[in-house]
């Protein structure tokens, strides 16, 4: 899970990066967790202590590359002692078609999901139309502008 979340690496803000990096994060303290927890019983498996994890990068680009060089460590380090399925097959054309049906409807959220992160704007937008035409142009450019502040220092 945490290879996908970070392998996503669309054309995210900010924003959009740290909430990945912070859901990988969580992916991987909870994979350290349970390694951890199977070392008691096998001491092969390796591990990470988890203040490693907590540690951050000063970039969201470098700690979702630190993030994906721990997780792919951790991978390779206990593949042979991780499950897999033996044999794998592909997908039938029935299930690969409602695979396909799901990733248009995730994709058609996702694309909401970012014009709801950019409502500010909305509300900007607002105040400047709407406070010139009831005749309060200094409070229309007075809320577009604490809006444009909320927006942009808010987060």
């Amino acid at each position: 899970m945490v290879l996908l979340t970070l392998g996503n690496t669309g054309d995210g803000d900010r924003g959009d990066r740290l909430q990945r990096v912070e859901q990988a994060r969580g992916f991987l303290a909870e994979a350290v967790t349970a390694l951890s927890r199977a070392r008691l019983y096998d001491p092969r498996i390796r591990t990470h202590a988890l203040p490693v994890l907590l540690d951050s990068a000063t970039t969201p680009a470098a700690e979702m590359s630190r993030l994906h060089q721990i997780a792919t460590r951790l991978l390779w380090q206990n593949h042979t002692y991780l499950p897999a399925r033996l044999q794998a097959t592909p997908l039938e054309p029935e299930e690969e078609a409602q695979l396909a049906v799901v990733l248009r409807g995730l994709a058609r959220h996702n694309r909401i999901g970012r014009a709801i992160r950019r409502r500010w704007v909305l509300v900007a937008l607002t105040a400047a139309v709407s406070g010139p035409l009831l005749g309060a142009p200094i409070l229309g450019a007075a809320l577009a502008c604490i809006a444009i502040t909320v927006g942009v220092f808010g987060k």
